[in-house]
């Protein structure tokens, strides 16, 4: 799939939701969407386990690699407008992450779906203080 997303230039919206993605995942998906020519407009990783614990069972080894990797890949020339994170685990170090990519300037996101993922209020204010100022856009914790 990621190898497909390098090439792809007419796919604009793909649902990923509860397909068992670990963090490997997220850095391939992390690494085709820097790498290619994708143009998604919408990325649904809903409840899969991107750092490494089931949405479902609460279990694994918290590993936050794949959210770093995503949130990388925003900070970086990555075009993505809508992300679906919910439900992924992401933790305070996740949203710590993607705090850090918004803050970059260089993130084209303007909605970001990141509830259910036990990121606790410094978490959420985390991602609350880097979404601020950004006009019209969508965090939905």
């Amino acid at each position: 799939l990621s190898e497909a997303l390098k090439i792809n230039m007419s796919l604009k919206e793909l649902k990923l939701d509860q397909c068992m993605i670990g963090p490997d995942g997220g850095k391939a998906l992390a690494a085709a969407l820097l790498e290619g020519t994708a143009v998604l407009t919408n990325l649904d990783l809903s409840r899969n386990s991107l750092c490494g614990i089931d949405y479902y069972t609460n279990q694994g080894t918290y590993d936050p690699s794949g959210i770093q990797a995503l949130a990388s890949a925003l900070a970086g020339s990555a075009v993505l407008p809508g992300l679906n994170l919910g439900g992924n685990k992401i933790g305070g170090e996740g949203a710590q992450a993607l705090a850090d990519a918004l803050k970059s300037g260089k993130a084209v996101l303007t909605k970001l779906y990141a509830g259910l993922n036990n990121l606790g209020n410094e978490g959420k204010n985390v991602l609350r203080d880097a979404a601020e100022g950004r006009e019209g856009f969508q965090l939905l914790l």
